[in-house]
């Protein structure tokens, strides 16, 4: 159990503390998860400008950004450069942060080249739980090295994975899954993912990094579809709302002009 922490005391991750770097939007997404059931969030923000998710339209009495305080609740922000060229002094105060930190969740592509490499933060805190967010994996874990250290958004992954040419009708456009699907199974999984190294650590008293890419998730979403085409069935065609195996699966307008959902096996 951590000492001083800085919240209220619920859930059970309690006495959890998990250092995030990274803006919107699934590394938050994930920490908040964490936050959600009692750990405490430390979020690291860039000088002067914040998270992306702080800016858009302001909404109700309270003038507050909708996406900001749903997506940044149950943290402690502040500003701190992360480049140790610019600012050496950062260097020390980022080991001192990992060494009373369980999770460090990253989404900052690239983030060691400027001196806060995994190395530096198992050197200082050797149980640490490392999870980075990216677009197309790290190098370790393999993947197209043309590809591995890019950023990627919501709607390129979806199209990267193949899970877009899921969406929409067959003679229409491509269709990105609303709300920012990808986004949100990847903090789904970086979470998940946090939880079964933390435990681990437990067990062995030695941390690992865990890997969620953004393209990886939606391809997770594709379920059988993936092996399907592997095995021989060619690739998906897209048939709107209507499903390929069963009828009537989907969604229909009545008479009257109402719609009804109906699935049957």
């Amino acid at each position: 159990m951590k000492e001083h922490l800085i919240g209220q005391e619920h859930g059970p991750l309690h006495g959890v503390r998990v250092m995030l770097t990274g803006v919107a939007f699934a590394g938050p997404f994930a920490a908040r998860w964490l936050g959600d059931m009692g750990a405490e969030i430390i979020k690291i923000e860039i000088p002067g400008a914040g998270d992306t998710s702080r800016i858009g339209r302001r909404v109700g009495e309270a003038n507050v950004v909708p996406k900001w305080i749903s997506l940044g609740r149950n943290m402690n922000s502040f500003e701190f450069n992360m480049n140790f060229d610019t600012c050496p002094d950062s260097k020390q105060v980022f080991e001192d942060l990992v060494k009373q930190c369980d999770i460090w969740i990253n989404s900052v592509p690239n983030i060691g080249k400027h001196g806060a490499t995994d190395e530096l933060a198992f050197a200082a805190n050797p149980k640490l739980v490392i999870v980075h967010v990216t677009g197309y994996g790290l190098p370790e874990n393999g993947g197209d090295e043309r590809l591995l250290g890019r950023p990627s958004v919501d709607p390129v992954a979806q199209a990267f994975s193949g899970l877009a040419a899921m969406q929409g009708m067959p003679d229409g456009p491509y269709l990105t899954a609303n709300p920012i699907l990808c986004d949100i199974v990847t903090a789904h999984q970086a979470a998940c993912g946090a939880l079964a190294a933390y435990i681990n650590v437990q067990h062995t008293g030695k941390g690992q990094v865990v890997d969620a890419s953004l393209y990886e998730s939606a391809a997770y979403l594709m379920s059988y579809h993936w092996c399907s085409q592997l095995n021989g069935e060619g690739l998906y065609h897209r048939s709107g709302p209507l499903n390929q195996l069963w009828r009537p699966f989907g969604y229909y307008e009545c008479k009257d002009g109402e719609w009804v959902a109906v699935g049957v096996w």
